[in-house]
């Protein structure tokens, strides 16, 4: 096991994926395909995912209050509106920013709380039972938190697409 509690040959893999090819942002953003992502990525919870998510934790419970009214960007969400169950306790608003089309289209089915949207109930559960020690109840009331705090997704800082949230 790699010290941050991954298999060796999965970091290996990633950081050979990574290395192995320059970004074109004109052509790899347009092939990039969120819903293979999230199939491949996100199918079950595991380091990769513990790791940011108990970073993110620790750096809200550590810097601020609950109810600190904090302005919060993710620059790059991709399309998973997960990272953000740290900050909704301590966030006002959330704006979420991507460069890739089809990854702001799959971040406002979830934002819309639409049915065919990627289930992250995993992820939350991590983060409000396990991270913070609340009950089960809470995981759905944390997603829809992140949903009524996240008023904006944008494209980029040139060009915003303004999603109204209810």
């Amino acid at each position: 096991m790699h010290s941050a509690g991954c298999p060796r040959s999965l970091l290996d893999r990633a950081l050979a994926v990574k290395m192995s090819s320059e970004l074109h942002v004109d052509q790899d953003f347009e092939k990039f395909k969120p819903w293979a992502y999230i199939k491949e990525y996100y199918g079950k919870l595991d380091c990769w995912h513990r790791n940011p998510l108990k970073y993110l934790h620790d750096f809200y419970t550590s810097h601020f209050q609950r109810g600190a009214n904090l302005k919060v960007l993710n620059y790059g969400c991709g399309p998973i509106v997960a990272f953000e169950a740290s900050a909704v306790p301590y966030a006002q608003e959330i704006v979420l920013a991507d460069y890739a089309e089809q990854n702001r289209a799959v971040a406002k089915l979830w934002l819309d709380k639409d049915p065919s949207r990627p289930d992250f109930s995993a992820l939350y559960r991590y983060v409000v039972e396990e991270l913070e020690g609340r009950g089960a109840g809470e995981v759905e009331e944390r997603q829809d938190a992140t949903v009524s705090r996240s008023i904006q997704l944008t494209l980029n800082v040139e060009l915003a697409i303004i999603i109204t949230m209810a």
